[in-house]
């Protein structure tokens, strides 16, 4: 092993004990502090997710949640973390154990002159896009930041600021994609009023890879933002453009645009976000959780070749009581185009998303959900498309201790042009949750 690898290994490691330190100091200092542990047990009819030769299978799922948030006058931590260990009775797969979640330390406010922001986050990805969602086909992304701020106040509204950024990313199983990002940004912020305000910001940041040479380069931003929050409506509106320059030569540029907006009444609750962007397979989305909540592709790894990614990314969610008064109902739709800036490829997503949650009793509970997610590959042959389709119940009851009874119901089932890419595979399964 090259002495690159071993550092990015030991970056790796610190911060993994950067995230366990977290973790660890939060029961102590948190203003707010909570955690589950759980174990799960289920039986699967297709445990490879297999077109033929079926395998039955008894999978265990162990899981420890927790997370917290500590404020005082100087200092504001936030942490959220899941620890998961998988494990299969007649070893369909080797045994896992994955760590996903997010934190981050403020060392001043943002009103002060200075102060020093530093985020960590963990996600479970699968390694390319058209893969099964098995454990064994899923990677860990890693991304550490140090932001340190510098402003200084024109008026009482309006200010200038720095924002410097150093980013180390690092994957568990595949260290090709690891990269470094160092960069500033600079901006001006006017105040319209106590709930609104106006931003004007320009960015530079130097991508650097660490095992693929000629693949650095760096990406220049400018954008206007607009934010505002009001009784039931809150939204956050960025435009402007963003280009990327390599070392080969290779430029490209687009408009880039963020929107975030969501709407709370008494029954009803909307929110949309969407993007565009240039990326790449080793940043991807930066951690962002999935849609669906389970593990997702974020960057296509073609023959080990890192590819710059125009990224347009939607979602809608409607969520409201207004069925009856003891139950939930939600309905979810995403979209995700990606355009491949070197190759002639792009990858379309589609997907819809609904469920139903209902209270039989204050400590029982029943939910039915159900998904289609649609992947389709133009030019060259990135993968294979497919079309999975998803439903569950599951019946909960929690006890007056802490402890809570979970029976479940699933089925996957997936279509593709591939024949051994298609299978269906029902698992059944129940467990016991602690909440503390």
């Amino acid at each position: 092993m090259n002495s690159n690898n071993l550092n990015s290994k030991n970056v790796r490691y610190k911060n993994y004990l950067l995230s366990m330190l977290l973790l660890v100091s939060y029961p102590v200092l948190a203003n707010e502090f909570t955690g589950s542990v759980s174990a799960l047990t289920g039986q699967s009819d297709n445990a490879r997710k297999a077109t033929d030769e079926k395998l039955e299978e008894r999978q265990d799922e162990y899981r420890v949640n927790i997370g917290g948030n500590y404020t005082n006058s100087a200092v504001k931590l936030e942490a959220d973390y899941s620890a998961s260990d998988y494990r299969f009775a007649k070893d369909s797969q080797e045994s896992e154990q994955f760590l996903e979640g997010s934190s981050s330390v403020l060392i001043g406010k943002e009103h002060h002159p200075v102060d020093l922001l530093i985020t960590h986050s963990r996600k479970t990805l699968l390694r390319s896009s058209d893969e099964k969602a098995l454990v064994k086909n899923q990677d860990e992304r890693e991304i550490l930041s140090l932001s340190p701020t510098l402003r200084a106040n024109l008026s009482s509204t309006d200010s200038i600021y720095i924002t410097g950024s150093v980013s180390q990313i690092s994957y568990t199983h595949n260290e090709l994609f690891d990269s470094t990002r160092n960069g500033a940004t600079v901006g001006w912020s006017h105040d319209l009023s106590s709930i609104q305000a106006f931003k004007l910001a320009a960015q530079q940041i130097d991508v650097e890879f660490d095992n693929f040479n000629g693949a650095d380069y760096t990406y220049r931003r400018a954008e206007i933002i607009y934010g505002a929050a009001l009784r039931r409506l809150t939204y956050n509106l960025k435009e402007g453009y963003n280009e990327t320059e390599s070392q080969l030569g290779l430029n490209f540029d687009g408009p880039t645009y963020d929107i975030a907006l969501a709407y709370k009444s008494g029954l009803h609750e909307i929110t949309l976000i969407s993007s565009q962007v240039i990326t790449d397979a080793s940043l991807g989305g930066a951690n962002m959780p999935s849609v669906d909540g389970s593990p997702s592709s974020d960057g296509e790894r073609m023959d080990d070749r890192l590819e710059q990614i125009e990224r347009l990314n939607s979602e809608l969610r409607w969520e409201s009581i207004f069925v009856c008064d003891n139950c939930n109902v939600f309905v979810s739709i995403y979209q995700r185009d990606e355009s491949y800036l070197i190759a002639d490829l792009s990858a379309k997503t589609r997907g819809v998303a609904a469920g139903f949650i209902y209270r039989l009793s204050k400590p029982a509970t029943i939910s039915v959900r159900t998904g289609k997610n649609n992947l389709t590959y133009t030019g060259l042959a990135l993968g294979n498309d497919y079309d999975l389709r998803q439903s569950s119940i599951e019946y909960s009851y929690k006890f007056i201790n802490g402890l809570s009874l979970k029976l479940f119901a699933q089925q996957e089932k997936r279509t593709s042009d591939s024949p051994d890419q298609r299978y269906l595979e029902n698992y059944v399964g129940g467990g016991l949750e602690y909440t503390f």
